[in-house]
């Protein structure tokens, strides 16, 4: 008898390979300090987990940022403060938020040196836009500019155009 092959999509899929992909949820690894002292409740698909606390049992929904302001005690984060939290353990994540910000503003830095660089090597014109486009006669090495301007002339001549009045 005869075998059907399996139904696919214009991109080569089969039907039950995608189908089965759209069921797939996809959970991120959440390890290091601040997710020693949670539980996540619920995983959603996009965002922020729903999470409870392990030392005063607040709950809401957080990611890393949120969660250190909660073992941090701050404000502005929307999450309630933490006010069980050992000084040894607020120690650590204030040490961890240190770093994070350092290699923010590192990274700021680096971002920042690179436009800079870019902005200095690129081609200016006469309004000081860094970013403007070379002329044709830039384009060219001078040497070629010469035989550049006899191949248009000869291109003109050779199709019977004189001049720009030339219709």
């Amino acid at each position: 008898g005869l075998v059907s092959s399996p139904a696919r999509t214009p991109f080569g899929f089969t039907v039950a390979a995608l189908e089965r992909s759209q069921h797939t949820l996809s959970v991120m690894v959440r390890e290091g300090l601040v997710w020693d002292h949670v539980r996540i409740v619920t995983e959603r698909e996009k965002g922020d987990p729903e999470v409870q606390c392990s030392l005063c049992s607040w709950k809401g929904t957080a990611g890393s940022t949120r969660l250190r302001s909660h073992f941090l005690c701050q404000t502005g984060q929307g999450v309630a403060k933490c006010m069980p939290v050992t000084a040894d353990l607020k120690e650590r994540h204030q040490q961890l938020q240190t770093k994070l910000q350092a290699k923010q503003a590192e990274k700021a830095v680096e971002q920042t040196t690179t436009r800079k660089r870019a902005a200095a090597t690129s081609t200016a014109d006469n309004t000081g836009n860094a970013f403007a486009q070379p002329t044709i006669t830039s384009f060219f090495k001078p040497e070629l500019q010469e035989a550049a301007d006899m191949a248009v002339a000869d291109f003109f001549y050779a199709t019977g155009h004189t001049g720009p009045r030339d219709t």
